[in-house]
């Protein structure tokens, strides 16, 4: 806070862990009655203990007051003015907190840069769903909005890998099905001789029977994918 005050300018209000030294035992002494305060002045920052309950203080920082001012508009609780304005201006941290629990697009680990870099996705997707309801001035799910998000990231990847022969087809049939496109044509059996997959290197001489039911090229059991006689071409089952 010091740091801040002297390098930056910047003021800040914050509550302290209990556990610091520097905090003077009867500060983080309890059975205190209810709505007391008690505080401490040190040049440009102030300390302040506070008694919600008998059994429980809150212990508060600031570079913004210098003063023992009470908040009369919070009656019999006797807020100090440096809690009532720090109340005022975490709403939005434990907004994201609640948002962050409730729907999160990472998951826990013990490591801690994989920690910090979750954390960043989870404020950057609940960041941009603000920004796209704002932009289409309208509400939306975020769950609909996450999945969506994560869909649309991963379109260059699929676009990708639906290219590479050397994935079998029924993965490739699967991501042009959740792209939106066409499905490959569903695979018959020819009545005529054996002949080399189309899709399978060379150097494997790999024969089969198979044809593609579109433009007959033959295709092994590897990469071929069927579907009943009786549904529509594509609609192919894995």
């Amino acid at each position: 806070m010091m740091h801040l005050l002297k390098e930056h300018r910047l003021t800040s209000v914050g509550t302290v862990r209990k556990n610091k030294q520097c905090i003077p035992p009867a500060f983080l002494k309890t059975g205190k009655q209810p709505g007391s305060s008690m505080f401490g002045f040190q040049k440009d920052i102030t300390l302040v203990s506070y008694a919600p309950k008998s059994n429980k203080v809150v212990i508060a920082m600031s570079t913004l007051h210098h003063d023992d001012k009470i908040d009369e508009s919070t009656g019999d609780k006797n807020k100090p003015e440096i809690i009532t304005f720090y109340n005022s201006t975490k709403a939005g941290v434990d907004v994201v907190d609640k948002l962050s629990a409730t729907y999160n697009v990472s998951r826990n680990s013990k490591r801690w840069p994989m920690t910090i870099f979750y954390g960043i996705l989870n404020m950057a997707a609940i960041n941009a769903n603000i920004i796209y309801q704002s932009n289409l001035d309208k509400s939306s799910k975020r769950t609909e909005f996450l999945r969506s998000l994560g869909l649309s990231l991963l379109n260059k990847h699929l676009q990708l890998r639906q290219t590479q022969k050397n994935i079998p087809s029924n993965i490739r049939q699967r991501i042009s099905g959740q792209m939106g496109e066409p499905l490959r044509p569903a695979v018959e059996n020819s009545s005529g001789r054996y002949a080399r997959c189309a899709d399978c290197p060379r150097k494997k001489d790999r024969k089969t029977k198979h044809v593609c039911a579109t433009c007959r090229k033959s295709l092994c059991l590897e990469h071929a994918i069927f579907s009943c006689k009786n549904c529509a071409v594509g609609e192919a089952s894995y």
